[in-house]
């Protein structure tokens, strides 16, 4: 999709989680902040899913949501933009796999393969791990998977494992489109 001034305009999905402080706040605020960069148009969010986590495990689950997006930005500058999203969140480097006030990846740039120091697209471990992909077979279920040929629905559907993940009940998901809704 072009804009009026010829700027290509791509879809991108990206993954947030969070498991420090109230995590549905935290997701939320994140969805609105993201509407906020510019380059970024939002589109879809999932419900939020719970999920254990995945490396360290002495830690509180993490709850995860995926958002679809349009964005004319590069890989790069959109890698920058999301970091930049979580320092203003107050995320702290604490240790590899650990507890995040928020956690923002970018999975897909349309049909887009990158691998550099500031960003690899598609994101190298999302078609490994339910916590990804049952958020984003909500919003991008015919997206496919550049390097692996595969929708996002046909890789849900072909996980075997991946860790536990499971929607949040229906309460939580309407208090979570609220504060999205900024209620």
């Amino acid at each position: 999709m072009k804009n009026w001034r010829g700027v290509k305009w791509e879809t991108a999905l990206v993954g947030l989680g969070s498991n420090v402080g109230d995590r549905l706040v935290n997701i939320a605020s994140a969805v609105r902040l993201l509407g906020k960069i510019t380059g970024i148009r939002p589109g879809r969010v999932s419900r939020v899913w719970r999920s254990a986590p995945a490396g360290y495990r002495a830690q509180r689950w993490f709850y995860n949501a995926a958002m679809r997006i349009q964005t004319n930005l590069s890989a790069k500058a959109l890698v920058t933009g999301l970091t930049s999203a979580e320092r203003t969140m107050g995320r702290q480097k604490r240790f590899r796999n650990g507890p995040r006030e928020i956690d923002i990846d970018l999975l897909l740039l349309g049909a887009k393969k990158s691998r550099s120091a500031s960003a690899t697209v598609p994101h190298p471990r999302m078609h490994l791990r339910r916590f990804v992909l049952a958020p984003a077979s909500e919003v991008a279920p015919a997206m496919v998977h550049p390097v692996l040929g595969k929708s996002i629905r046909a890789l849900f559907r072909g996980l075997h494992n991946g860790g536990a993940a499971n929607v949040l009940k229906p309460s939580d998901q309407a208090r979570f489109r609220s504060l999205v809704a900024g209620r």
